[in-house]
C-alpha cells in the first residue's frame, strides 16, 4: 500500500489476517530483503512497503510467500520463494 492506504492496509490486516496458503507479492518482506542484501546479492533499498509486508510476514501464518521483483529464481528459509522464469504450480494437479 502506498503512505495514505497504510491504515487501511493495516485496519483490513488487523480484521481479515487469517491463515492463507499463499502470499503473492512484487516486492519481498524487510527480513528476506536485507537477508539478500546481507548475501551479497543486488537489492533494493529498505522502504515503507517491505516494513509493511514484514508486518504481514509476522502477522499471518502462511504457506508459502512468491515474489519476483528481483528477477531470479531461489528459495528462502523454506517457504520464500523468487520466482521470475519459471512457473511454479501452486495448486495440487
Amino acid at each position: 500500500p502506498s503512505e495514505p492506504e497504510d491504515p487501511t492496509a493495516r485496519s483490513r490486516l488487523e480484521r481479515d489476517g487469517k491463515p492463507a496458503d499463499y502470499i503473492i507479492t512484487h516486492c519481498p518482506p524487510e527480513g528476506i530483503r536485507l537477508y539478500r542484501e546481507q548475501q551479497g546479492k543486488a537489492g533494493y533499498p529498505h522502504d515503507s512497503l517491505t516494513d509493511f509486508l514484514e508486518e504481514v510476514k509476522h502477522r499471518v501464518a502462511y504457506s508459502h510467500w512468491y515474489f519476483g521483483h528481483y528477477h531470479g529464481q531461489t528459495t528462502i528459509e523454506e517457504k520464500h520463494h523468487l520466482v521470475y522464469e519459471d512457473i511454479s504450480p501452486i495448486l495440487p494437479m
